[in-house]
């Protein structure tokens, strides 16, 4: 893990990448417990919501250039909200691998 997220990082010129994510979701006040405040904030801010509205998979933006940062990697399969109980998870995850 730690080595994706390393190369997400290092070509991406420090705009992508799991540790990317972490600190972004840090900065908004880390629970180990899923928050949906939190959650909506967080893919607010890196995109993944425009206008109080949850992107479908296909408008989400993967040129580097135009995406917010922590855009990408992206975790959309069924809803968004469960997607936000599973990157808790693997935030958590990021963290255990020191990432």
């Amino acid at each position: 893990m730690r080595t994706i997220d390393q190369l997400w990082v290092k070509y991406s010129n420090g705009r992508f990448g799991f540790s990317v994510q972490k600190r972004i979701y840090q900065s908004l006040g880390e629970t180990r417990e899923y928050n949906d405040k939190i959650w909506v904030a967080f893919s607010d801010r890196v995109g993944w919501r425009v206008n109080s509205k949850w992107l479908y998979y296909n408008e989400l933006k993967f040129n580097t250039k135009s995406a917010a940062e922590g855009h990408i990697p992206s975790w959309s399969w069924g809803s968004w909200m469960a997607v936000g109980r599973s990157v808790y998870s693997l935030v958590y995850r990021v963290e255990t691998c020191r990432v």
